[in-house]
């Protein structure tokens, strides 16, 4: 009997045992079906990876204070032989009677070219059209002017500071090396007084001049001076309107004279404290003074 209990006990365990087993084993076979799997597979895989940072762009390089000129291709200029990319004939000029061309062969190059001799007759820094004739500047920065046919003749010696083309009167405004100055006719020579002043302005009345001190005058080609009941202090600005002067005083009054009146007074007009940017121009049979463009009065000739 007792056997038998012990027994019968005995096989109670193992079948609980045995079941417990069983069910723990299915738990865990549910838990990890190869779908499951599969799907925390799919989500680790799709988890965001970690990207490097984007290096920053860059940045382009400063431009070329001095950037090589567009290379024109050409080698040689009517037998002249080429130094450098930018080559060619100076703009606004041409072959002169088939003698002379001015060639540009680099920023501060320019040569006078002898086309039949094959050889070079000067060189400049700079070279400008001055009616008939060209204004140089040469290798030592004096300037000159210089008349080119069948051969080159200079109209202004190379030795001033600066010279001028006045394109309406065809003379020239001559700086010399000692900061005066003079205007010249078409051929160099000087048809006006020396004046220890920089020429600012004239046409065929009158000569406006300033001096280092800021000072103008103004004065006829007999060299007389207008305006002097104003001591210098008082004008702080003359300028050439037409046949007439425009004077702007240390009051601050802009004043328009005919000179050819005996210095008549035609129209003023009281400008602000402090203002001596004023300037007048004609305008048909009137004289308009304005400033930025905003006309302030306007005088009846």
């Amino acid at each position: 009997m007792k056997k038998a209990y012990f027994y019968g006990m005995i096989s109670l365990i193992v079948i609980f045992g045995l079941c417990a087993l069983f069910g723990m084993s299915n738990h865990f076979l549910k838990f990890y079906k190869p779908e499951k799997l599969s799907n925390y597979k799919a989500k680790e895989e799709k988890k965001p990876t970690k990207k490097d940072p984007t290096p920053a762009p860059t940045p382009a390089p400063d431009p070329d204070p001095d950037p090589t000129p567009t290379p024109s291709g050409k080698t040689e200029v009517e037998g002249y032989q080429c130094k450098t990319k930018s080559c060619d004939i100076l703009k606004d000029t041409t072959i002169i009677n088939n003698k002379y061309v001015f060639i540009q062969d680099g920023t501060d190059n320019i040569v006078l070219w002898d086309i039949p001799e094959k050889k070079e007759y000067a060189t400049y820094k700079k070279v400008t059209k001055a009616g008939q004739s060209f204004i140089t500047q040469d290798k030592t920065d004096m300037y000159g002017a210089i008349k080119v046919t069948d051969k080159v003749e200079n109209v202004i010696e190379p030795k001033f500071l600066y010279v001028e083309y006045n394109e309406t009167d065809s003379q020239y405004m001559v700086t010399t090396q000692s900061h005066s100055s003079y205007i010249a006719d078409v051929n160099g020579k000087q048809i006006s007084a020396t004046y220890v002043a920089q020429i600012m302005q004239y046409n065929d009345k009158y000569i406006v001049t300033r001096t280092s001190a800021n000072q103008y005058h103004v004065f006829n080609f007999n060299n007389q001076e207008f305006l002097t009941e104003y001591v210098n202090s008082k004008r702080l600005f003359i300028e050439l309107v037409g046949d007439y002067v425009g004077v702007i005083t240390g009051d601050y009054k802009y004043i328009i004279y005919d000179f050819r009146e005996n210095q008549k007074i035609i129209g003023d007009f009281q400008l602000d404290e402090g203002v001596s940017d004023a300037r007048a121009r004609i305008s048909g049979r009137k004289i308009e003074i304005y400033r930025a463009n905003n006309v302030l009065k306007t005088i009846n000739l």
